[in-house]
């Protein structure tokens, strides 16, 4: 999945929200909007649009942190203990009575049939998850977080747009010089409420 299926802002909306009347910069500032908006997936540690992940954990605790979430409540959810094994014949589907989903939080709580705290069997990567988590699943996505997410991608452009002699002279290939760019305060101030909080 592009940043470009997933954009927080448009580049209509960028130009107006810099009051940028022409054309010739489209190119420039096409680039910055889709390296602004992969900073944040960095720096946060998730993807704006979910997706789709398999991801392993190991076992001896009683929640297991999914870190891409929030996690869809629409999209399956499920649970396979490996054994330890790399032989997928040894894998078995944990029926979903048999723990609890945190969507908001990201975190998977083992129970028993009856809802009672468990914990999950130790193991090293014992346990694989496959889930569909991403920003866009997050409680009030369209209404609160995306127009402040929006506006904070708008700065952090048109904060890269005004460096354009510094960080863009030598052309596209200097773009990777944009993660080196401190944020600007405002946008750290924003951001600073999506970093990744682990358990």
């Amino acid at each position: 999945m592009s940043l470009h299926d997933s954009s927080l802002a448009t580049l209509e909306e960028i130009k107006a929200f810099m009051v940028v009347e022409h054309d010739a910069d489209d190119d420039m500032l096409s680039m910055l909007h889709l390296a602004a908006e992969r900073r944040f997936e960095q720096f946060s540690g998730r993807p704006i649009k979910a997706l789709a992940v398999t991801e392993y954990f190991d076992g001896g605790k009683s929640r297991i942190f999914l870190p891409k979430y929030p996690i869809s409540t629409s999209a399956t959810l499920t649970v396979v203990d490996t054994h330890g094994y790399v032989d997928e014949s040894a894998n078995e589907t944990i029926e979903s009575k048999y723990y609890r989903v945190y969507h908001e939080r990201g975190t998977v709580q083992r129970t028993s049939a009856n809802g009672q705290p468990r914990v999950w069997h130790p193991g090293a990567l014992r346990w694989k998850i496959t889930y569909t988590g991403g920003w866009d699943q997050l409680d009030g996505w369209r209404t609160h977080h995306l127009p402040i997410l929006a506006q904070s991608i708008k700065l952090l452009v048109l904060d890269w747009y005004d460096r354009g002699g510094q960080v863009l002279s030598q052309g596209t290939k200097d773009a990777v010089k944009l993660d080196q760019l401190p944020l600007p305060a405002v946008v750290a101030g924003i951001w600073e409420a999506y970093q990744p909080v682990g358990l």
